[in-house]
C-alpha cells in the first residue's frame, strides 16, 4: 500500500493512537519505552491507509505489528551473548524498536544476533538476567557517586585522601594533573580531574585490582 509518508495518513495515524489510549492494544505498552504503530486488520484494493473506519484499525507496538504480520523472530531457543551501555537513548531494540541505553545482545541458531532492550532480552530468555543486569549497574553507579561525593575525603591544599576497604588513597595535584597513590604506592597515570581520579579509585577498588596489585607488591 502507498501513501505512508502523506500528511492525511500521519494525521490519520495519530487519530488511532490517541483513541486507543496511546499504548499498544496487545501488550499496553506506550512511547517512549516502543515505538507505536497503526496496524489494519484488513485491506481493501485500491483503499488509502487512511480512508479506513477507525474500527479496522488498532495501535499496536513494532513488535506486536511484526507478529501480526507473521515477521517475528522465534519465541523459544534463544541464547545471551552479551550487554552494553550506552550511555544515552541512542540504540534501537531490534524486536520492539523503543529507544534503548542497556543494550543486550541475543543469538537463535535460526535467526542469528539481535540487539534488544531490557523487557524484550527478558522475554525471549524467559529470565530476569537483562533487569538484573540493569539494576546491577545502577546500584554500581550510585555506589561510585555515593564515593565521588563522600564527606569522607579529606582534602587540605593540593591533596584529597580517604580510607575504603582498608586502603588508604591520596589524591594529590602537581602541575595541574593529578596522580592517585595507595598504601603509599604512587599510580603512573595522571587525571585531568579530581572526579576522574576518584572515579579510577572507586573502580579499581571496586572490582579487586587494588588489592591485587597491592598484595603482590607487599
Amino acid at each position: 500500500m502507498k501513501g505512508y509518508t502523506q500528511k492525511n495518513w500521519k494525521t490519520f495515524r495519530e487519530e488511532v493512537i490517541e483513541l486507543d489510549g496511546k499504548v499498544c492494544s496487545i501488550c499496553g505498552r506506550g512511547e517512549p519505552d516502543v515505538y507505536l504503530q497503526v496496524h489494519h486488520k484488513r485491506y481493501v484494493q485500491n483503499k488509502l491507509p487512511w480512508e479506513y473506519p477507525y474500527k479496522d484499525c488498532i495501535t499496536l507496538c513494532k513488535g506486536c505489528h511484526a507478529a501480526e504480520h507473521g515477521k517475528v523472530p522465534p519465541k523459544f531457543g534463544w541464547e545471551y551473548v552479551g550487554y552494553d551501555d550506552l550511555g544515552d537513548l541512542i540504540g534501537i531494540c531490534e524486536l520492539c524498536g523503543s529507544s534503548l541505553r542497556h543494550q543486550f545482545f541475543v543469538f537463535h541458531e535460526n535467526w542469528g544476533t539481535m540487539e534488544v532492550g531490557t523487557y524484550c532480552c527478558d522475554s525471549l530468555l524467559d529470565t530476569e538476567i537483562a533487569s538484573n543486569q540493569v539494576d546491577s549497574k545502577k546500584r554500581y553507579e550510585n555506589r561510585k557517586k555515593r564515593f565521588i561525593q563522600s564527606s569522607r575525603w579529606k582534602s587540605s591544599c593540593n591533596t584529597h585522601k580517604i580510607k575504603q576497604n582498608k586502603i588508604s588513597v591520596v589524591i594529590s595535584l602537581n602541575e595541574n594533573k593529578y596522580y592517585i597513590a595507595m598504601d603509599d604506592f604512587k599510580g603512573k597515570r595522571l587525571f585531568h580531574t579530581i572526579d576522574e581520579a576518584k572515579e579510577h579509585v572507586f573502580k579499581v577498588i571496586e572490582n579487586g585490582e587494588a588489592s591485587k596489585y597491592l598484595e603482590q607488591h607487599k
